[in-house]
């Protein structure tokens, strides 16, 4: 009879510390708090250049109206990158 309540006990020991483990592993799967990045108008001061964001290529950038990342022609590319 104490074999029999040994045994249960220590399947169930081990059956706690294996999901205890895959709760740990689910924790640090990565998971990151997702953060947002707004830019506001004027999208560029007096030096060309935005605070917070990279632009370039054939990004154009008027400064109190819009940021366009490409002209309306073909095969041109522009970027806008976040600094943070």
């Amino acid at each position: 009879m104490a074999k029999g309540f040994f045994s249960k006990l220590l399947t169930s020991v081990a059956l706690m510390s294996g999901s205890m483990v895959m709760m740990a592993q689910a924790q640090d799967d990565g998971l990151h708090p997702l953060r947002t990045h707004s830019i506001y108008m004027p999208y560029i001061d007096q030096d060309l250049q935005n605070r917070w964001f990279d632009f370039g290529g054939d990004a154009y950038i008027n400064t109190n109206k819009h940021i366009r990342l490409t002209a309306d022609r073909p095969s041109q590319t522009g970027y806008l990158w976040s600094r943070l």
